[in-house]
C-alpha cells in the first residue's frame, strides 16, 4: 500500500481544491484525517512500522498551525511534544544498533540486549498516540481547516464560532485576524 500526503501534492499544484474534494469523496469517512493526511484503517498497522511512525505530517499552512494553537493550546503543546518524541525515536533508531555493536566489540554484549531494538518503535508509537490525541482535542472543539481558503475555524468554550486566517492584513499582527 502506498501512502498519500495530499498536502504535498497540493503544494506541488498536482491537486487542486476541487480534485481534493473528489479524492476524499471516494474514501470512507473513517479514513479521512483532520490535517490532510489519510490512511485506510486496515493499513494502520503498516503505518506503525513505516518511516511515517517517526515523523508527523507537516502543517498545510500557518493558518492551520496557529488556528490549532488558538483552538486548543493543550492539543498544540501535545502535538509539539509528539514531534520531539518522534525525533528522539529516530535518534534511538540509529543509536541503539551502534551501541549494540560497540558493546559486542568490547565483549559486554548479551542476547538480552536485543530487546533494546524495540525501544525506538515503542517510543514512536507513544509519539503517534500523543499526536492522535492532540487532533482528538481539536476535533472536540469542532476544528476545521479549509484548504482552499487557508482558514481555520473552531468553536470556543462559550460556543462562539472562531476563525483564523494568517496574514489577513499585512500591516497588522496575526492577533487582529481572530474573530
Amino acid at each position: 500500500m502506498e501512502f498519500c500526503d495530499v498536502s504535498a501534492l497540493q503544494s506541488q499544484n498536482k491537486i487542486t481544491g476541487q480534485s481534493r474534494q473528489i479524492l476524499f469523496e471516494w474514501l470512507p469517512p473513517q479514513t479521512q484525517d483532520l490535517h490532510g493526511f489519510f490512511l485506510p484503517l486496515k493499513h494502520r498497522a503498516d503505518y506503525l512500522v513505516s518511516p511515517l511512525m517517526f515523523i508527523n505530517p507537516m502543517w498545510d499552512h500557518e493558518s492551520q498551525r496557529i488556528g490549532k494553537q488558538r483552538c486548543t493550546p493543550t492539543g498544540y503543546t501535545l502535538h509539539g511534544i509528539s514531534d520531539l518524541i518522534g525525533f528522539i525515536a529516530i535518534i534511538c533508531l540509529f543509536g541503539i544498533p551502534i551501541y549494540l555493536v560497540c558493546a559486542g566489540i568490547r565483549g559486554h554484549f548479551t542476547w538480552g540486549m536485543l530487546w533494546l531494538l524495540a525501544a525506538p518503535f515503542v517510543i514512536a508509537i507513544v509519539g503517534n498516540i500523543m499526536h492522535s490525541y492532540s487532533w482528538h482535542l481539536a476535533e472536540k472543539r469542532q476544528f476545521k481547516y479549509d484548504y482552499e481558503k487557508c482558514v481555520s475555524t473552531w468553536v470556543d468554550e462559550l460556543g462562539n464560532q472562531q476563525s483564523y486566517k494568517y496574514g489577513v492584513d499585512a500591516g497588522k499582527s496575526d492577533q487582529s485576524a481572530v474573530q
